[in-house]
C-alpha cells in the first residue's frame, strides 16, 4: 500500500469535503469583498446603476453559495455517507 492511498484511507472523503466547503467559503467571501469595492469605486459615476450591479452580483453569489452547500447537505449525500 502506497503512502497516498494510506493517507486517503485514513482521512477519508469526509475531510476532503470539509476542505472543499472551506475553499468555497473563502471564494465567496472574496467575491463579496470585490463586489463591495467595485460598488464603492463606481458609486460616484452612477449610484443607482452601481447598486443594481452589486445587488445582481450578490444575488448570484447567494445562488452559488446555496448550490455549494446544497450539494453537501442534500438527503442523498447524507444517506450515502451513512450507508458507507
Amino acid at each position: 500500500m502506497s503512502l497516498p492511498s494510506l493517507v486517503a484511507a485514513v482521512l477519508g472523503e469526509f475531510v476532503v469535503r470539509r476542505f472543499e466547503i472551506a475553499g468555497d467559503l473563502i471564494a465567496v467571501s472574496g467575491n463579496i469583498v470585490v463586489t463591495l469595492l467595485l460598488y464603492d469605486i463606481f458609486k460616484p459615476v452612477n449610484r443607482s446603476l452601481s447598486l443594481l450591479a452589486a445587488s445582481f452580483n450578490l444575488v448570484g453569489l447567494t445562488g452559488r453559495f446555496d448550490g455549494t452547500l446544497g450539494a453537501w447537505t442534500s438527503p442523498w449525500y447524507l444517506t450515502d455517507s451513512l450507508a458507507s
